[in-house]
């Protein structure tokens, strides 16, 4: 199993939980591996909390953590460990993704 260096982040309201985003990347990609990658492996968001840029912000916070750490090239879903298989092409939410760059 690849050594994965993971992090998430809860996105909160009021005290309850409403989104939360979940990133990883290899720990000590090969010298020769260019451009070092990094996976969104899940993101989800309250349906009544959506269109609210929380999704936006949570998508930040991964692009950045994965930027801190060298990646060059974002992968949303199929990560060497995932937690869910990808994204459905039947989600509305797939043009928000889309927007940006996936």
């Amino acid at each position: 199993m690849p050594d994965l260096a993971q992090a998430g982040v809860l996105a909160w309201q009021a005290g309850e939980p409403i989104g939360f985003v979940l990133a990883s990347t290899l720990k000590n990609q090969p010298a020769t591996a260019s451009p070092e990658q990094g996976w969104i492996d899940a993101i989800a968001v309250l349906p009544e909390e959506q269109n609210r840029g929380v999704g936006k912000a949570l998508l930040a916070w991964a692009e950045g953590w994965l930027r801190d750490r060298g990646c060059a090239m974002v992968t949303l879903g199929g990560s060497l460990r995932p937690y869910v298989p990808g994204l459905p092409v039947e989600l509305e939410q797939l043009s928000c993704f889309e927007h940006y760059g996936f």
